[in-house]
């Protein structure tokens, strides 16, 4: 594999290390705040800022918003200075880090520019400011890589076919970390309600309609366990398919501009089989992110009830009212039945039920506990007879024979004629042979299995399902597949 370049040095070759100190020190926030007001200010000009404006237009923001410089020195420039002064003090140190580029032009006059690469990094900063706001989706990226890598129209153009795929599960799984941590933010906003309207509008006005049915809906209505599974077995067989790699070394040498100095053929073969081994480590993430947004779903769902109930406990609008209420007739009523607190229906609201009924009768308002009597216990015999050892052999054998047991579900498969055996191909004339075959449906998906399930309309991507007929059952159509 040929070694990546330093991102370091690339990176330092272009800015000072200075250039990311003002994001590190006591006045981060400070900095970007004025390089974002500066920025924003020369976009929409169609000429440069005068050194002069760019002061005046930071004076008039400190003023504005309040904001303190903290010392960043013993030898720092006091606060007691006036706003422009520290203002000056401040467009001078985004100048001196490689954020601003001032010019002096022929009349002596000095302008401001603000540097590509501050525009860059504002830009990466703003899109995470505002990846909460932005609204969430999962798109069909992933699903439409397992159909392309299965599908025969890969071979068409195999290596522009495989440079696509990279790209869109790299999307893919920017789209499913965008969403799980827009669901750890609103389990964290969760936490932080502090009435129950609060609790319930996060949960059905905001988690429900942004990531339930939108996003985590798409997510499950996609089906990527199976989908992935036979695209991880078609990059596999590229490996061995001589024709389709000669094919993809000669697409990636014919390609301009894809390296300097040109390749030789041993270094193209290298490059198509890296592009494969990065392909299949893409889809690998895809079912770990998978799962943790299933795990931060659960958690979501488990804190929002935990927190329910505990608003409900310490922040009822009417828990107060209804614990006085009970108070109070707990202490006038001590020891006394339901039919003795009839002296108090003049005093007491009417009841809002249309007929309210005790259900435990009027008697008395305690409830004795329920004790049932311990049945005798009938002994066994310290040996068992003839008879009995034979009909525990035959409810054994019965018990064996019944079980759905994996070792059932491979005899079965390996007893079927063929590799492939269709679903409509499975005769089921007898009860025995039903038992064999849910046994086969059962076990699926374990890792002993000796054969696998594919259902038809996952292979061609059909929301509607067909069914065959095997004597008197319906089944949905799949084909058995011996490993």
């Amino acid at each position: 594999m040929i070694p990546a370049p330093s991102l370091a040095n690339a990176v330092f070759a272009e800015v000072s290390p200075k250039f990311f100190s003002l994001l590190s020190g006591p006045n981060a926030r400070l900095y970007l705040d004025l390089a974002d007001l500066l920025e924003s200010e020369s976009t929409r000009r169609p000429s440069n800022l005068e050194r002069d404006e760019a002061i005046s237009l930071a004076a008039e923001w400190l003023e504005t918003s309040g904001a303190v410089a903290a010392p960043e020195s013993d030898t720092d420039v006091p606060e007691s200075l006036v706003p422009r002064d520290r203002a000056r003090v401040l467009v001078e140190r985004l100048r001196d880090a490689g954020w601003l580029r001032e010019e002096t032009l022929n009349d002596w006059s000095r302008q401001i520019t603000f540097d590509e690469n501050a525009a860059l990094i504002l830009g990466s900063l703003r899109t995470i400011a505002s990846a909460h706001r932005d609204p969430l989706r999962f798109s069909d990226k992933l699903v439409n890589v397992c159909l392309t890598l299965c599908g025969p129209q890969f071979r068409e153009d195999p290596w522009a076919q495989l440079q696509a795929c990279t790209t869109l599960v790299t999307d893919g799984l920017k789209e499913l970390r965008l969403m799980g941590k827009s669901i750890i933010r609103h389990t964290r906003r969760q936490l932080e309600s502090a009435t129950l309207r609060d609790n319930l509008a996060l949960v059905f006005d905001e988690f429900s309609g942004k990531i339930t049915n939108a996003c985590y809906a798409g997510l499950v209505r996609a089906r990527l366990p199976a989908r992935l599974a036979d695209a991880r077995r078609a990059l596999d067989g590229m490996h061995l398919d001589a024709q389709l790699l000669e094919r993809m070394r000669t697409d990636f040498l014919s390609r301009p501009g894809q390296a300097s100095p040109p390749l030789d053929d041993h270094a193209a073969a290298t490059q198509v089989a890296n592009g494969i081994e990065d392909l299949a480590n893409a889809l690998a993430r895809v079912i770990p992110l998978a799962d943790e947004i299933d795990r931060h779903t659960s958690d979501f769902a488990r804190k929002s009830l935990a927190r329910f109930r505990y608003l409900q406990e310490v922040a009822g609008e009417r828990r107060e009212a209804v614990q006085t209420f009970f108070e109070t007739l707990g202490t006038a009523f001590a020891g006394k039945t339901y039919r003795d607190m009839e002296a108090l229906e003049a005093s007491l609201p009417a009841p809002r039920l249309p007929d309210p009924r005790v259900l435990s009768g009027i008697d008395s308002l305690f409830t004795p506990r329920l004790r049932s009597e311990a049945g005798e216990i009938e002994p066994l015999d310290e040996e068992a007879d003839a008879d009995a050892t034979g009909r525990a052999r035959i409810q054994l054998q019965n018990a064996l024979r019944d079980s759905l047991t994996l070792g059932r579900a491979n005899r079965f498969a390996a007893s079927l004629p063929g590799e492939r055996i269709a679903s409509s191909r499975i005769p089921l004339p007898t009860t025995d042979e039903l038992e064999d075959l849910i046994a086969c449906l059962l076990h699926a998906g374990s890792a002993r299995a000796a054969y696998d399930i594919e259902l038809d309309r996952f292979r061609s991507a059909e929301e509607t399902p067909h069914f065959t007929s095997t004597g008197a059952i319906l089944l949905e159509s799949f084909t058995l597949v011996k490993k």
